[in-house]
């Protein structure tokens, strides 16, 4: 944990130098900055940056990871870019953080703790930590209504319900309380959300306990099901089968360099 605090240090130190700097380009007044949180669906490129993956090679650090924009691997779980990338910058040496910062960690979930990733609760501890630098240049009144102005995004949970799941045939009782567990986790740290069917509500109920909070909710698991299911309505010809991979539908082994995986030949 220590070495991982010395990586996030360099990196709110950075933040403050570059927010310093933007006070003077920007018009403080109406700035807004968006703070990303989640796991593979948005993480830029933060997992291969951590002490931790020092030496090893983490997914999306491989061939062919990054091809179709990049060239290259770059630690997304993609081929090419991602949501984050358009608007805000991953934790990297010498990024600008001047629109705000992506904290969201391939692997990551709402619980429990890991080296290898950056769970919401760490996410959120270095979230708090650019706060204070937020305050320590601008004041408290004035960061305070630049936050009340920002944007954030979250995208986690997902690794929780898989690594629950795996190897086993949970009973309904024991999927319930995960469900608890996972949406206390959330709730003690943003007093609100929840998944699917049941965020809207806590949404709506959060809205009406916090005048001037807005939100968008976006229904990931059905939109994603829907391309699934019915892929040429949306511009594709598979659904069912992954592009690059091994095993059952090519879920597995993308980039692994021990064994063979499969790659379709436009990945496009």
């Amino acid at each position: 944990m220590a070495s991982r605090s010395k990586f996030v240090l360099y990196v709110i130190v950075t933040f403050y130098v570059t927010l310093s700097s933007v006070t003077e380009s920007y018009d403080i007044k109406t700035h807004k900055l968006l703070f990303v949180f989640g796991d593979s669906l948005f993480d830029t490129g933060n997992n291969p940056h951590l002490p931790a993956n020092e030496g090893r090679f983490p997914t999306g650090t491989l061939w062919p990871y990054g091809i179709t924009f990049f060239d290259k691997p770059t630690g997304r779980i993609s081929d090419g870019r991602l949501l984050p990338d358009f608007i805000v910058p991953y934790l990297e040496e010498g990024g600008d953080f001047t629109d705000g910062i992506n904290f969201a960690s391939a692997g990551a979930g709402v619980l429990g703790e890991s080296e290898t990733a950056i769970n919401l609760g760490v996410q959120l501890q270095y979230f708090k930590t650019v706060v204070k630098q937020l305050e320590q240049i601008l004041g408290h009144e004035e960061a305070k209504s630049l936050l009340h102005r920002s944007v954030f995004l979250f995208s986690i949970g997902g690794n929780d319900y898989m690594r629950f799941n795996m190897n086993r045939d949970p009973t309904l009782s024991e999927q319930v309380e995960l469900v608890g567990q996972v949406m206390g986790n959330y709730t003690a740290a943003l007093e609100a959300t929840l998944h699917n069917s049941f965020l809207a509500t806590v949404l709506e109920q959060f809205e009406l306990k916090h005048p001037g909070f807005k939100y968008a909710l976006f229904d990931y698991y059905n939109a994603l099901r829907d391309r699934i299911l019915h892929p040429t309505e949306h511009g594709f010809k598979v659904g069912k089968v992954g592009c690059c991979g091994s095993g059952v539908l090519n879920g597995e082994n993308c980039s692994n360099t021990q064994e063979p995986f499969n790659l379709c030949e436009d990945v496009n």
